[in-house]
């Protein structure tokens, strides 16, 4: 909480001390002294520098000076207390007379009463009313009028820097206090501020106060804000709240009060689980702001007027909302503050504010903040002359409130599901939690099946889908209304041993968010069609993660595939077709290929990744049209990518690097199709191997830094090869076996150690092939 003194009307002792001390007295021996009246608050007080007072029953001495009024030089011979001026008073300060002997100076005329045990004064025989009509034994000043409001320092504007670090977030905040209206005692101020936290939330207070000096030396303020919160949950929230704080210079008490303009808004952070009736449901997260209030009081620790203040404060705060499923939010709150003033090279008014704050409620539990703020004062008034005095440095004090729009979360009312990937209506769903009931269950159950727990299935596998059926453990969700979107459940593992795969596909059967483990394969699949493996994690199987054989279409897509037997592979695939998408899967740690299709006639593989795998990171046999783009291979023990046969399709934007045999490896035959945008980079072997080119496309490809040659054609007898690049590799830039057909042209070849160019045979078109740096052979022809 931080509560809103506003702006201040500090330097006006100070003034008014120098105004009259001014005044010069012909007697010589004279102790000078200040003194000023204020007949509106009948307070008459005397400052000097070794024994400031303040003459005014209702105040404690020394605490508060209290313009306007008339100010005097006065004689204080004999050193003796003054006597007080009463509330309602005319009276003017007036020194003793010869004919007083030693009895007490006063404040004299008076009406009205007397503080406790004063007696009338006299003055010199005059009437009370009429005190200027005799001259005084004792030399007497001529009374001046006290400063006006005008001739006082204009109340400067402040400028703030504040960090606050600990929860729940850490803030950086500016402020601006900005008078804009002024008289002796009150003044009105615009009070702003803004703040951006590491949650990406943002918050801006725009407030205006009135502060005002009171008849007894207390400080009054009233002030109210407008705030308007952006929330870390991308929603906005507007409030309104007032606060009033009294203060002294020892102690301090505020209270605020806040109203929300803004009802519920939705978060995005939805959650979804089982009923009892086994429906998946969804619920939405909700941010709401709070009504409440907050209150504290506190006190100083050191000597008033100190440049090193120290202070406590000790409060609480209440906060609720009439929304169903929201909490309270309420408890205690402890802060300790220190204030450096006067800070060198800033000048009078500026401030250092550094603390530590402590709050605990049920909802946010236990929170601590550090915080530290730079205060410099700017424009009209903003360097003045001397230090600000204790009672001018509390009015200029930062109001107080709480920082932030309080906002609460909560989950709306469940609303039933549907599964994102399949639009099915998640009710009535079978729940496997079991491995010895496993097998059973799934084969009993209906369309939709989750796993809810760890199961090891053993000896009694593979776990037999049915057809359209559904199994799984962590998927998306949305509600079937609201379309609100949550995660449904845990990726709990299933697993299996040697003897038998641990899931058997269907047609159009569905396989997501499992950890599955072990078996001869992972998953298995024979003759089925439209299936779906997603978001799996596939490990330990004796054979392969998923092994899949005279497939009609389906999809393998964001699953992650992790080592195996001694002849493992992470995806072998007789046959993928058409409709079929392999995407997004990464393969690593295998002892054999990472993945291997065997034909592949369609549909995308594209986006996969296989590093660390004993022989090829990928292997297609053969390629007879689809798209296998944006994939990427390394370090593994043999080819990048292995390719016996490209006929058609599109090959395009693969990467290979550091692998231990040829970074892409067309093994038999290119015959058509498109090779585009690939690169092979620092392999130990060609960067790009081809057997043979007898039409298709291949073109700005790109080989640097490869062990042999960059690129390498057994034979070119067909198609157009053209604009690709290679650099630095060990041997030949470009080697062809046998040239009798196709174009070559427009490639470029640098600083590769042996020839840019290895051609042999001229039967093909050749124009512009260039290059610099080569051990031989630059340009071809």
């Amino acid at each position: 909480m931080k509560a809103l003194p506003p702006i201040a009307t500090a330097c006006m002792l100070a003034l008014l001390s120098g105004a009259a001390a001014a005044q010069e007295w012909a007697s010589a021996g004279v102790s000078k002294m200040t003194a000023a009246y204020d007949p509106a608050a009948g307070a008459v007080v005397l400052d000097e520098p070794s024994q400031p007072r303040m003459v005014d029953y209702h105040v404690t001495p020394a605490a508060v000076y209290q313009p306007p009024g008339r100010a005097y030089a006065i004689d204080d011979r004999f050193g003796s207390p003054v006597a007080a001026a009463p509330p309602a008073s005319t009276a003017i300060v007036a020194p003793p007379g010869a004919g007083y002997g030693a009895a007490a100076p006063y404040a004299a005329p008076y009406s009205g009463a007397l503080p406790p045990g004063a007696s009338v004064p006299s003055y010199n025989a005059c009437p009370p009313a009429s005190p200027h009509a005799c001259a005084p034994v004792y030399g007497q000043p001529a009374p001046v009028m006290a400063p006006s409001a005008s001739l006082f320092p204009a109340r400067p504007a402040h400028a703030e820097i504040e960090g606050r670090m600990g929860d729940p977030a850490e803030v950086l905040q500016g402020n601006l206090m900005l008078p804009f209206w002024q008289q002796q005692n009150s003044f009105w101020f615009l009070d702003l501020r803004g703040q951006y936290d590491d949650e990406r939330a943002g918050e801006g207070n725009f407030g205006f106060a009135r502060r005002q000096l009171l008849d007894n030396g207390l400080i009054s303020t009233f002030y109210g804000f407008y705030d308007i919160r952006h929330s870390a949950y991308n929603n906005n929230f507007q409030q309104g709240m007032v606060g009033y704080e009294l203060m002294s210079l020892e102690w301090e008490y505020r209270v605020n009060g806040y109203l929300p303009f803004t009802g519920t808004q939705t978060t995005g952070q939805n959650i979804a689980s089982l009923d009892s009736a086994n429906n998946i449901v969804v619920q939405q997260g909700l941010e709401r702001a709070y009504y409440g209030m907050d209150a504290e009081y506190g006190l100083l620790f050191s000597p008033v007027g100190s440049d090193n203040e120290y202070r406590g404060y000790i409060g609480g705060y209440w906060f609720d909302t009439n929304e169903a499923g929201f909490e309270t939010i309420a408890g205690p709150r402890a802060r300790l503050e220190g204030r450096c003033y006067d800070l060198p090279y800033l000048g009078a008014g500026s401030r250092f504010t550094y603390g530590i704050s402590y709050q605990w409620d049920k909802v946010r539990e236990s929170q601590w903040i550090a915080s530290a703020n730079l205060r410099i004062p700017f424009g009209r008034g903003a360097r003045a002359a001397t230090k600000l005095s204790p009672i001018e440095r509390r009015m200029l004090s930062a109001i107080r409130r709480t920082e932030s729009i309080v906002t609460g979360g909560a989950f709306g009312a469940a609303e039933q599901a549907v599964i994102s990937s399949t639009g099915a209506v998640a009710s009535n769903v079978t729940v496997v939690n079991s491995g010895a009931s496993a097998v059973a269950d799934v084969a009993a159950g209906g369309d939709i099946v989750v796993v809810t727990d760890n199961i090891n299935i053993a000896a009694t596998g593979p776990i037999a889908l049915n057809p359209n059926q559904f199994i799984g453990g962590q998927f998306d969700v949305e509600g079937l209304n609201s379309g609100a979107q949550a995660t449904f459940g845990r990726r709990y593992t299933v697993s299996g041993d040697a003897a038998n795969n641990v899931i058997q596909l269907a047609d159009n059967s569905t396989v997501t968010g499992l950890t599955i483990s072990g078996g001869a394969n992972g998953i298995g699949g024979n003759n089925v069609t439209g299936f779906r493996i997603t978001n799996n994690a596939i490990s330990g199987a004796a054979n392969a993660g998923v092994n899949l054989e005279n497939l009609s279409g389906g999809d393998i897509i964001d699953n992650t595939f992790t080592g195996g037997g001694v002849t493992a592979s992470g995806l072998v695939a007789n046959t993928l077709l058409g409709t079929s998408e392999v995407s997004g899967n990464s393969f690593s740690g295998f002892t054999n290929d990472g993945a291997r299709v065997s034909v592949f006639n369609g549909g995308r593989f594209s986006g996969n990744t296989a590093s660390g795998n004993g022989a090829d990171g990928i292997q297609l046999t053969t390629v007879l049209g689809g798209d296998i783009t944006g994939n990427g291979s390394s370090n593994n023990g043999g080819d990048g990518f292995e390719v016996s046969d490209l006929s058609g399709g599109v090959f395009s934007a693969n990467t290979a690097s550091g692998n231990g045999d040829d970074g892409i490896d067309f093994l038999s035959s290119v015959t058509g199709g498109s090779i585009t945008g690939n690169t092979a980079t620092g392999n130990s072997d060609q960067g790009f191997a081809f057997a043979a080119i007898s039409a298709g496309a291949i073109s700005q490809n790109s080989a640097s830094g490869n062990s042999v040659d960059g690129f390498q054609v057994a034979s070119l007898t067909g198609g157009d090869f053209q604009f690709n690049t290679s650099n630095a590799n060990t041997d030949d830039g470009f080697q062809i076996g046998s040239f009798t057909g196709g174009t070559f042209s427009n490639n470029s070849a640098n600083n590769n150690t042996d020839a840019g160019y290895d051609v042999t045979g001229a039967g093909g078109a050749a124009a512009d092939n260039t290059g610099s740096g080569n051990g031989s052979n630059n340009v071809f022809p």
